[in-house]
């Protein structure tokens, strides 16, 4: 329930940014932690702290705390287990940074809820994005949300190629949107495209957009010389003639003008 809240949020605040109308391109609830991410215990968890406890749900025995800051890796999860007070809850296995001292042993490893961790923060790449012959204007969204701050970029590469292309990271923060112009593209060319994210929690942690594709435009041909065509003239008298021809290529120009010019033989 909480993750499908947290997805019309974000729409809802994606419209609330760009004038009501929420962009092309993925619109998606924020991720679920899986095996191996690093996560971040939120300044907003409750007075004593983020129960860690020896297994999925309350029934099992508390084992420590954790404080808002405090880091550690996934190492199993996520498993719905029952919690007293709160009902089914999402629970995580930590393998925390810190180790602390319990009952005669240190320990590092115990299960929390999820609602105690920082949120990840979000990524969106836009699609349809401005392009030219040789250029193209990408856009993408973050929210940061509890982590604050971090850095975008774009990756690029023809379509059906293996190595990537990168804007470089860009500082960033909060709520927004950004865009990098990627120059010195073929014409006429498919490109892949999708946006990073990356924030810090004890280690730099990537996120990645959906990929997408654009196709650059064609050059334009250059203009040559006009085809024209000369017939024979018609309703000829002593003092007139109608005389007739016609443009047959253009040749790329967008115009052209005929005359006839004419002598006594």
């Amino acid at each position: 329930m909480k993750r499908a809240m947290g997805m019309v949020l974000v729409a809802a605040l994606l419209a609330s940014l760009l004038g009501g109308v929420v962009p092309a391109g993925e619109v998606m609830a924020a991720p679920l932690f899986s095996v191996g991410d690093r996560v971040e215990v939120s300044g907003t968890a409750a007075p004593d702290g983020l129960i860690v406890r020896a297994g999925p749900g309350s029934a099992y025995n508390m084992i420590g705390s954790k404080w808002g800051g405090d880091q550690g890796k996934v190492v199993s999860g996520p498993v719905d287990g029952w919690h007293s007070v709160h009902g089914w809850l999402t629970w995580y296995q930590v393998k925390w940074d810190q180790a602390w001292y319990h009952e005669g042993q240190w320990i590092d490893t115990g299960w929390s809820a999820e609602g105690g961790f920082k949120e990840p923060p979000i990524v969106f790449t836009f699609i349809d994005p401005n392009i030219g012959t040789s250029w193209a204007a990408l856009q993408l969204y973050h929210n940061f949300i509890e982590f604050g701050s971090g850095h975008v970029q774009f990756g690029y590469r023809r379509a059906g190629t293996t190595t990537w292309s990168y804007t470089g990271w860009q500082s960033a923060s909060g709520i927004a949107t950004y865009e990098k112009t990627v120059t010195g593209l073929n014409p006429g060319t498919q490109y892949e495209y999708r946006a990073w994210l990356t924030y810090w929690v004890g280690e730099w942690v990537n996120l990645g957009g959906i990929i997408y594709t654009f196709t650059t435009e064609q050059d334009a041909v250059p203009a040559g010389p006009v085809s024209v065509a000369t017939y024979s003239a018609q309703n000829e008298g002593q003092t007139q003639a109608t005389l007739r021809g016609a443009i047959t290529s253009f040749n790329n120009n967008p115009s052209a003008e005929i005359r006839f010019w004419y002598r006594p033989s």
